[in-house]
């Protein structure tokens, strides 16, 4: 386990140990130089450190989410999806702002206008009948069990009977008498 020794030093000398200076792959025992220092071998996952992985028999480091990948342990905190790292999770709190905890448990950024949606949490907007939209001016411009609250542009889940209304346009039952939610069927109990 010896290297022929280059300069000055033309004669047979031992592969050095991880971790100490190199210029060449051939002066390693590893057979690793990288950024000049000789680095570990790996033949699985389990030789490197728990933020790295085997690539090429060689410790990786893994990615944070939002980093292109190409397979499920380059990632540091989930899965691999469409080649990016995504964030587990079970609920939207657990990801970054910008993002939401789609059906599949896995933080996924907000939607822009125009791609399909099915409630305001997964757009960077809000959520209409179209799909994501940057925000509301009528009532047209939210799903049909929402209405429009203008001076905010954002759409809000339509009132049960019995619940505080402006306008009959913000009741389920369509019906705003005093101030008040009213049922006009029984189905609007």
């Amino acid at each position: 386990k010896e290297f022929c020794g280059s300069g000055s030093i033309q004669r047979c000398v031992p592969k050095k140990p991880n971790g100490s200076p190199c210029d060449t792959k051939e002066e390693c025992l590893s057979s690793i130089c990288e950024n000049n220092f000789c680095l570990p071998r790996c033949d699985s996952d389990g030789d490197c450190p728990s933020v790295q992985y085997c690539s090429s028999e060689r410790c990786t480091n893994k990615v944070p989410s939002g980093s292109g990948c190409t397979e499920d342990k380059a990632c540091l905190n989930g899965p691999c999806i469409n080649d990016i790292c995504r964030t587990e999770c079970q609920f939207d709190n657990q990801c970054d702002v910008e993002s939401f905890c789609n059906p599949q448990s896995f933080c996924e950024e907000k939607r822009d206008p125009g791609e399909a949606c099915e409630n305001n949490k997964e757009c960077k907007g809000v959520c209409a009948e179209t799909g994501c939209s940057n925000g509301c001016t009528t009532n047209k411009d939210c799903l049909e069990d929402q209405f429009c609250v203008i001076e905010e542009r954002t759409c809000r889940l339509k009132k049960k009977s019995g619940e505080r209304c402006g306008e009959s346009d913000e009741c389920i039952s369509k019906s705003c008498v005093f101030g008040i939610c009213a049922c006009s069927k029984d189905i609007d109990c």
